[in-house]
C-alpha cells in the first residue's frame, strides 16, 4: 500500500489528500479521524487485553491541517482498562475517543452459546460501486478523498435510500510507514456505515454523523469488511445508523452512529 492518510512531522500528524472528505476540501473524512484515533488507541493496548468498545465523538469539522494527538490510560485496572484519545488543532479539540479494554481469559463455551451470524454473500459477484462517480453524478464539484479511494462491492447500487449491504476494502494505511492492522482497519472503516446507509431526504440534503460507537467481539480477518447498515431518521432531522460488521468467517461486531441533516457540498 503506497498511500497513507497521515505523515508524522515532529509532534504533529499531517493529513494527506487521501484523508479528505466529500463535504469540503478543507475538512477530513470521518473515517480519517476515526482511523487516527484507533491508531493512537492501539499503541496503548497491552498484551493480553482486547478492545471491546470504542466511542468516538466528532466534535467539530476535523481540518486538513497539522494536528496533535494526545492519549492516556484513564483507568488502569487489572481486568478493565480505559484509554482516552483527543486530537487537537491549534490547541482546540476536534475529536476524541474512549476505548474499553478487557483482559482475556480462556473459557470453554457451552453448546447452547449463540454463535456469530454467517457472512452475507460477497464481495465477489457483487456490484462495484465508485463512490466518487456516484457523487459526481449529482452535478456538484465534490472533493476527492478517502471516499474516492475505498473499494466497494455492494448488494445493490448506492441510491441513498437508507439501507444497503456492502463489502469495503481500504487500499491505504493510516500512518506513513506503518502497516494497516486489523484494529486500525476496522476503526477507519467503521465511519462508512453512514455512507452505506446514507439517506438522502431530497432538496440536496443528506445525513452526516456526529459520533461513532464501535463494539467488537473479535477483530476482522482479511482485507474486506462487510456492512449490513440501516438508517432510522425521524422528522426532527435526527436519527441513528446501525451496522452489523462481517468478515469472511461471519459477524464481528456492530457500529452505531448518531446522524443529523446536512446539506450536500455546493462549492
Amino acid at each position: 500500500m503506497s498511500e497513507f492518510l497521515y505523515a508524522r512531522e515532529g509532534d504533529f500528524v499531517v493529513p494527506t489528500d487521501a484523508a479528505g472528505s466529500p463535504w469540503h476540501p478543507s475538512v477530513l473524512h470521518g473515517g480519517s479521524a476515526t482511523g487516527l484515533m484507533g491508531h493512537a488507541i492501539e499503541a496503548l493496548v497491552p498484551p493480553g487485553y482486547v478492545v471491546t468498545r470504542v466511542t468516538m465523538d466528532l466534535m467539530r469539522p476535523v481540518p486538513k491541517a497539522p494536528m496533535t494527538v494526545h492519549s492516556q490510560v484513564a483507568r488502569d485496572g487489572a481486568r478493565l482498562k480505559v484509554i482516552e484519545v483527543e486530537v487537537r488543532h491549534n490547541g482546540k479539540p476536534v475529536c476524541r475517543a474512549s476505548a474499553a479494554l478487557v483482559k482475556t481469559q480462556h473459557v470453554t463455551l457451552p453448546d447452547y452459546a449463540p454463535v456469530p451470524h454467517a457472512p452475507p454473500p460477497g464481495p465477489e459477484g457483487l456490484v462495484a460501486v465508485d463512490i466518487q462517480a456516484m457523487l459526481d453524478s449529482k452535478g456538484l464539484p465534490i472533493p476527492q478523498g478517502l471516499h474516492s479511494r475505498v473499494e466497494v462491492r455492494a448488494r445493490e447500487m448506492w441510491l441513498e435510500r437508507g439501507r444497503n449491504m456492502s463489502w469495503l476494502r481500504l487500499p491505504f494505511t493510516v500512518m506513513q510507514g506503518e502497516p494497516l492492522t486489523p484494529f486500525t482497519r476496522v476503526c477507519t472503516a467503521c465511519d462508512l456505515g453512514n455512507g452505506v446507509a446514507q439517506l438522502n431526504i431530497g432538496n440536496g440534503v443528506g445525513m452526516i454523523n456526529a459520533d461513532v460507537t464501535l463494539a467488537l467481539y473479535r477483530l476482522p480477518e482479511g482485507e474486506w469488511i462487510g456492512f449490513e447498515s440501516e438508517a432510522q431518521v425521524q422528522p426532527t432531522g435526527t436519527g441513528i445508523v446501525h451496522s452489523t460488521l462481517y468478515d469472511a468467517r461471519g459477524s464481528i461486531g456492530y457500529v452505531v452512529q448518531s446522524v443529523m441533516v446536512n446539506g450536500e457540498f455546493a462549492g
